[in-house]
């Protein structure tokens, strides 16, 4: 999912639970060719129930929402960028 919104501050989250290391939530700002005015984010939030963000309800569901974010002028080229070039996993 693309989502239009501000800028978030890049950074990670994690703890250490029994030796590992578990990313809690996080914001990597990076750039595409298709991108003009800003970089855009995946974002991955908290599913503990708690948010830093308000777009969260904060219902104690395991489900992490994860998410792009850009600028909403680069919007509909960075939906037709990943419609062409899909993210491996």
């Amino acid at each position: 999912m693309v989502e239009e919104g501000a800028f978030r501050n890049p950074h990670i989250y994690a703890q250490s639970r029994n030796r590992r290391l578990i990313i809690r939530d996080a914001v990597i700002p990076f750039t595409l060719p298709c991108l003009e005015h800003a970089p855009a984010s995946l974002v991955v939030e908290r599913s503990d129930g708690r948010t830093n963000h308000p777009r969260s309800k904060g219902d104690g569901s395991r489900q992490r929402p994860i998410f792009y974010t850009c600028h909403p002028s680069d919007k509909d080229a960075f939906e037709a960028y990943m419609r062409d070039n899909p993210p491996r996993r």
